[in-house]
């Protein structure tokens, strides 16, 4: 883990202890994708020796800033696996994954339940059911006509 984001998070938990604000900021600041909340931005910066300049938004998208903010969320992953902490995002595109699954697997179910339906209807009244029963019906008459014939019965 970047010995730096472990300086960041020192940092911060020691800014914290004094005033709950700073948590705020922090949580901010990753919703937006580390940048906003100018204060924490410096602080990252400085850890990685970067130098903020007038034009923030300039130096946030230069190759040396996303190299950091790459640093800093590669490792941010890490701790968090650590910890066995699921980031909000993951959390939330499984919760969208599973809801949908659900509504997959009900829409299934109900075309079992249907398809389940029509073949209980074909089995016991439907025309298979009625041609099997007519066809057995001839044949038992085929061969009691046979056992007739057999004995030399006329029936």
């Amino acid at each position: 883990m970047d010995p730096k984001f472990l300086e960041f998070w020192g940092k911060a938990m020691l800014a914290a202890a004094q005033g709950e604000k700073q948590l705020g900021e922090i949580a901010q600041w990753f919703s937006q994708g580390i940048k906003g909340t100018q204060d924490i931005s410096r602080r990252v910066a400085r850890l990685y020796g970067l130098t903020p300049g007038s034009d923030e938004k300039a130096a946030a998208s230069s190759p040396q800033w996303q190299q950091a903010a790459e640093s800093f969320m590669q490792s941010f992953r890490q701790f968090l696996d650590l910890l066995e902490v699921v980031p909000r995002s993951d959390h939330e595109a499984l919760k969208e994954k599973y809801e949908s699954l659900q509504e997959k697997c009900r829409e299934q179910q109900k075309v079992i339940d249907r398809l389940e339906k029509l073949l209980a209807e074909k089995v016991t009244g439907g025309e298979a059911a009625s041609g099997f029963q007519k066809l057995m019906q001839e044949q038992s008459r085929q061969f009691q006509d046979l056992m007739d014939a057999l004995t030399g019965r006329k029936g």
